[in-house]
């Protein structure tokens, strides 16, 4: 296969002479197009299809134009989409508590990163090591953390900018810093100015590439916010975006249910998580949630946007140990 040279291969085929054949660059055009899924299931069709979306440019086109979709996970069970994976050692010490995890990209070195945070006595604030794919088991200490990521309870998703954002609330007051995996270091990002009131609980993710906090204004959970901030870093861009008011009786259960969001359709809808164990949606013009068709396997599961790609740990994680 030579793609540079225009050189003509078999579309499903491979040694038919006979039949006529179209160039690598207009079935990678094509194949680039097609859901993930779909794509996975053509890797079987035949030698030349598989090399062709085994082929890094090929992996790069497809990312590009890859939708955002949802990914449903049981308990600690990660998805492998690709069926590859690595184990990562941690460090072992009994004085470590609140050991917790957040997963990161550079761009700069082209390398994956863990963060950890963990609390090393009562006495301490929370302390940091960072873990950079593909050095077999070296983890740098970066000393103190702003934050531990554990105290911020659950998130769904807050990667932006290359940075991983968590937030915790304290006496009311929010507060919000990022981890930059560029450059290892922390950062805090100014928190919106709520009006008139004062925040029970929140949790940060991502809109339509903005940064988002989904909060809860009053003691009763009755109704809940998303504020978006429209100029990355800049306080007063902070707007309110969205205001949702409980409807529990299509679930037929209480007040208290828990939604978070997951993917802003074209159509003036948004998908939502429901209790960790359905998706509901909520029609933004008729101010309503609905039920909808999409349900996980398991009961109880953690449900997040994402996007699909067939990247290899193979190209990442190297000198790691890659099982199957």
């Amino acid at each position: 296969m030579d793609r540079r040279k225009g050189k003509k291969v078999g579309a499903c085929q491979d040694g038919d002479k006979g039949k006529e054949d179209l160039p690598t660059g207009i079935i990678m055009e094509i194949l680039s197009r097609l859901p993930f899924k779909f794509v996975l299931n053509c890797r079987c069709v035949c030698k030349t299809w598989y090399q062709i979306i085994s082929d890094p440019h090929f992996v790069r086109l497809h990312l590009s134009r890859s939708p955002v979709s949802i990914l449903a996970q049981n308990g600690f069970r990660s998805g492998r989409v690709l069926g590859e994976f690595i184990t990562i050692k941690v460090p072992e010490d009994y004085k470590r508590d609140g050991k917790t995890f957040c997963f990161g990209f550079s761009s700069k070195t082209n390398q994956y990163k863990v963060l950890q945070t963990f609390y090393a006595n009562n006495r301490e604030g929370p302390k940091a090591e960072v873990y950079t794919v593909g050095t077999r088991g070296s983890w740098t200490s970066l000393g103190n953390a702003p934050i531990s990521i554990k105290d911020q309870g659950f998130c769904f998703d807050a990667y932006l900018h290359g940075a991983f954002h968590w937030n915790n609330v304290v006496h009311s007051n929010l507060q919000i810093v990022c981890f930059d995996f560029e450059n290892d270091m922390f950062r805090e990002v100014p928190s919106p100015q709520f009006p008139h009131r004062q925040v029970k609980s929140a949790m940060l993710g991502v809109l339509e590439d903005c940064l988002c906090v989904y909060c809860y204004p009053d003691p009763v959970y009755s109704n809940f916010e998303i504020w978006v901030v429209k100029d990355y870093g800049v306080k007063e861009s902070w707007t309110l975006k969205f205001h949702f008011t409980h409807t529990p009786s299509i679930f037929h259960t209480h007040c208290y249910d828990h939604y978070y969001p997951l993917l802003l359709l074209k159509n003036g809808r948004m998908l939502m998580s429901y209790n960790k164990k359905t998706i509901a949606c909520y029609n933004l013009e008729e101010k309503r949630f609905m039920k909808t068709d999409i349900s996980p396997m398991t009961y109880h599961c953690f449900i997040s946007a994402y996007t699909p790609c067939f990247i290899s740990l193979k190209d990442v994680a190297k000198g790691e140990q890659i099982s199957r």
